[in-house]
């Protein structure tokens, strides 16, 4: 009898082993698979932000330094020639005033003295005022060029450039004026008549250009358009480095966009965009595409005072008329896109070998197959080699029990 149940025992262990290698062999693992749809676009998109200006803008800014009144607010339209401010003239009213007088004292003394010797005592006063000139136009052509830096950098307009540029012709001609002043009562000590014509012509020209000054006192607007930045209040004081106020037309609408480099690097005019604009009770997007890029990038430093290059880039859409100067808008630029292609997430391809591998699902087992990829977005891949529509892609390769014959579900 004993013998009997050991061989019981035997069998009864031999059936449960079996039944635990049967049960192993057909375990089926639970999996997520990605299905490969049918070929379509691989398509990524970078979304920055944009701000709509007019094509066609100006600064308005003072001749001269002095108390502003100003006769608009920001975001007046304004007609062509329309007063936007004014310079109170009085400090050039008085810088003419003390010429005129300076004039007649020269032509007094002219007429006492004759045409005699000038003293050296003159002739000291005469270098002192060729010195001074050459001070004056040395910071002038100084701040000439830091004006042109400025204005490639689109700091300041046309406009302002040109009445510094203006200023510093005035200097020299009256630096050439003051040199040859010297010349003759140095070379001449009996040039008595051409010293004090000399004198009388210099402040004549330093009238002609206050006069000038005076005559823009005013600011006009060059068209009609829209009031697009007012720097001062009224009663403020300006100077012509500071621009009053900036107009901007309202036509010849585009969107600027300022993006990092590397980002538009991938861009290119005439590409796709895609504009959003949002109201407080809507959302409209908008087909658009770009007119221009920069040819250079800029360095800036970001509000966590990192350093950065942007660079600007200029889209148009049907539709900008109706929306304001100034508005932010959202724009989707699209920096890959590839048409009639298979993609899968790149999660799901793992190396192998040096090559690129993923999990299919074929008859309920898992085969490991080779994959040539493409091009690649954030998260997707292209498979040029290796799948077809349909296919079942293991999602998470990395999971150590899966290998070739494995059972798996999903």
């Amino acid at each position: 009898m004993k013998k009997k149940y050991k061989i019981a025992a035997i069998a009864l262990t031999l059936i449960i082993s079996a039944a635990a290698a049967i049960s192993f062999i057909y375990k089926e693992e639970k999996i997520s698979v990605y299905e490969v749809g049918e070929k379509s676009v691989l398509k990524e998109t970078v979304r920055e932000t944009g701000i709509i200006k007019s094509g066609r803008s100006a600064s308005l800014s003072p001749s001269f330094d002095g108390t502003a009144s100003v006769y608009v607010e920001l975001g007046d339209r304004v007609k062509k020639g329309q007063l936007i401010a004014e310079v109170d003239p009085e400090n050039i009213e008085n810088a003419i005033s003390q010429i005129n007088a300076q004039i007649s004292s020269l032509s007094g003394q002219k007429n006492a003295t004759g045409i005699s010797n000038p003293q050296g005592r003159e002739i000291e006063v005469q270098k002192i005022l060729v010195e001074n000139t050459k001070r004056s136009l040395d910071k002038a052509v100084s701040d000439l060029e830091k004006a042109e830096s400025l204005l490639a950098a689109g700091g300041i307009s046309e406009s302002e450039l040109e009445v510094i540029r203006s200023s510093t012709k005035d200097i020299e001609s009256e630096l050439r004026i003051q040199e040859n002043n010297l010349a003759a009562m140095e070379n001449n000590s009996y040039a008595m008549n051409s010293y004090f014509n000399g004198q009388i012509q210099s402040l004549q020209s330093q009238k002609a250009a206050l006069l000038s000054k005076r005559a823009k006192a005013q600011m006009l607007s060059p068209f009609d358009g829209i009031i697009t930045s007012l720097n001062i209040s009224d009663g403020g004081f300006v100077s012509p480095q500071m621009p009053v106020a900036d107009i901007s037309s309202a036509d010849n609408k585009t969107v600027f966009s300022e993006i990092a480099a590397n980002v538009a690097a991938e861009l290119g005019e005439g590409d796709s965009v895609e504009i959003i604009y949002e109201t407080k009770n809507s959302e409209k997007t908008f087909q658009g595409k770009i007119t221009r890029i920069s040819d250079f990038a800029v360095t800036s430093i970001s509000s966590l005072g990192l350093e950065e290059q942007k660079m600007t880039v200029e889209t148009f859409f049907e539709g900008i008329e109706d929306i304001p100067v100034g508005y932010s808008l959202d724009i989707n630029f699209v920096t890959i896109e590839k048409k009639d292609v298979f993609s899968i997430p790149k999660m799901c391809i793992f190396e192998k070998d040096g090559e690129d591998h993923i999990f299919k699902v074929e008859d309920g087992r898992i085969k490991t197959q080779k994959v040539r990829t493409g091009i690649e977005t954030a998260t997707m891949t292209e498979i040029i080699e290796g799948v077809e529509e349909g296919d079942a892609v293991v999602a998470e390769p990395d999971n150590e029990k899966l290998r070739d014959g494995t059972r798996v579900t999903y």
